[in-house]
């Protein structure tokens, strides 16, 4: 094996380990690898290569800003997103105040509705295609039909029956709300809703934990989701629900790295979830904070997806650390709290793999997706439950191990997550304006003040005022650049305009938004 022994110049380096970049070279200097008396093994020097390009990506990662604005937001369009966030809160609420404490046989009746929804929504998601109305139809009235009996009947096997058809119709339409919030929703509508599915789903367990329980959650609640889940479902238009018809090699793999934070993250949850112990207020605080603060990273602190993920990791670790520490009487509000708090990896990870989605992934990848989440998320529940009935004391133990290889594949795979993830174009998403909120725009305009734009004009008009230029105009409708600037020549003329800035004060935007929205 070739080393590197008692030379101080960088010709011999060069000589023993070939060199292929200059930032290789660097690190060697860097880690004084040629200095006098220091020996360096070919493997060391490849992995030193391999930490250099770690720092690099990390300081890449954490110089990126978004630029995420909530003008984005289409209130006409919002039930794509919003059908989400009602069927996660109505699915949320089996867990705490629609929980049944009923077992069939050995079999908790919880499990059997579980089981139920998850079964629907797999062969929905089969089925999924671009005729999907009826399976919208058929899911709605299946809810409809289980929920309103299972409210207001007592304790018992017929309870847990209508129970099981009312989350059998939810797992359809849960089903339907995933394509919505991928296909149709954009980056802005997704972000508001996922706060808002963290913040009142911590508001659940923060409630119950203080002893509140009424009609309105045992009830009204329920029924109220279930209704608006129903009418916003039935909104939906098969030609705005669009994916790609085909994926490339390199797409599938930006999809996969996304789904792989997200299984990483119920996963891990899991684990966290199983270890702790009673105390439904502090963990529900925890909760809504971590919606707070998922929010407040991407859009006060302007940060990346990537921070949060950050954060995530190291409060799982610390969540994990607190576990095995002595003293365990004295740690249950941090650690019930730090539970709550690490779960900011629902929202991110649901909003992050909706994003990549939106740009890369056809209906058949959705679905491949889908069973890959079925498939682990129960797998790392079921372990977790039988690790904590048949050998509490180690759950603890292997919770910790789990969490630390997990935060530290996340800082060795940083280059990989760079190149393939956050570097990807599905980025640029973040940082502009919808098309659709333009268009929208353009159309309301010409409409109430009768311009007379033709269909080509009108495509113009948005994309000038998404900040395009002349070239990328071409490019995106696939004509000249002179072509471009007859048809931007007639719609100043049809407008009564001669500039750019008369564009976008003409249809109420301002020019710096479009720069930095997403």
């Amino acid at each position: 094996m070739s080393t590197l022994s008692r030379y101080s110049g960088l010709t011999f380096l060069h000589k023993t380990v070939k060199i292929k970049t200059r930032e290789q070279i660097c690190f060697a200097t860097a880690i004084k690898g040629c200095r006098c008396g220091m020996r360096i093994s070919e493997e060391e020097w490849h992995m030193a290569g391999f930490f250099s390009r770690i720092g690099s990506s990390f300081g890449k990662l954490w110089s990126a800003r978004e630029g995420l604005s909530l003008r984005n937001i289409r209130p006409a369009k919002l039930y794509y997103a919003g059908s989400y966030t009602l069927a996660l809160l109505l699915a949320n609420l089996s867990f705490n105040y629609l929980y049944m404490d009923f077992r069939i046989g050995n079999i908790p009746a919880n499990t059997l509705q579980y089981v139920c929804q998850i079964t629907v929504s797999v062969a929905i998601m089969l089925l999924w295609s671009t005729r999907f109305k009826p399976l919208i139809r058929v899911s709605s009235a299946v809810l409809l039909i289980g929920l309103i009996p299972f409210l207001f009947l007592p304790p018992g096997i017929p309870k847990v029956i209508f129970a099981c058809v009312a989350w059998a119709g939810l797992g359809g339409c849960q089903t339907a709300a995933r394509c919505g919030f991928a296909f149709a929703a954009n980056n802005a509508e997704r972000l508001v809703c996922m706060f808002i599915t963290t913040v009142v789903t911590g508001g659940y367990y923060f409630l119950q934990g203080l002893g509140v329980t009424n009609i309105f959650f045992t009830h009204i609640l329920p029924m109220i989701l279930g209704l608006g889940l129903v009418i916003s479902q039935n909104l939906y238009r098969e030609n705005e629900v669009v994916a790609v018809e085909e994926t490339s090699p390199s797409d599938r793999r930006i999809v996969y790295f996304a789904m792989g934070y997200m299984i990483v993250y119920y996963a891990t949850d899991a684990f966290v979830q199983a270890g702790t112990g009673t105390g439904l207020a502090l963990l529900g605080l925890g909760y809504a904070l971590s919606g707070i603060l998922f929010a407040a990273i991407l859009l006060l602190l302007k940060k990346s997806v990537w921070h949060v993920w950050n954060f995530f990791f190291a409060l799982l670790i610390l969540r994990s650390l607190l576990g095995v520490l002595p003293g365990q009487a004295a740690l249950l509000v941090p650690e019930r709290f730090l539970s709550g708090l690490s779960c900011i990896g629902m929202p991110v990870s649901l909003y992050m793999l909706g994003g990549v989605q939106k740009r890369y992934s056809s209906v058949s990848l959705l679905k491949k997706c889908t069973i890959l989440l079925i498939l682990f998320v129960p797998a790392a529940i079921i372990s977790s439950d039988l690790l904590k009935a048949h050998a509490p004391q180690l759950l603890p133990w292997v919770t910790l191990g789990i969490c630390l290889a997990v935060g530290v594949g996340f800082i060795l795979a940083t280059p990989a997550s760079f190149k393939y993830l956050f570097s990807a174009d599905w980025m640029e998403d973040f940082r502009k304006t919808d098309m659709t909120v333009l268009r929208d725009k353009v159309e309301q305009t010409d409409r109430f003040e009768h311009y007379g734009l033709t269909p080509r004009e009108k495509e113009v008009a948005a994309l000038l005022l998404a900040a395009n230029t002349v070239r990328m105009i071409a490019g995106e409708l696939k004509i000249s650049q002179s072509t471009v600037n007859m048809h931007t020549a007639n719609l100043y003329r049809k407008l009564g305009i001669n500039s750019k800035a008369e564009l976008f004060k003409k249809f109420g935007v301002a020019e710096t938004e479009t720069q930095a929205e997403g």
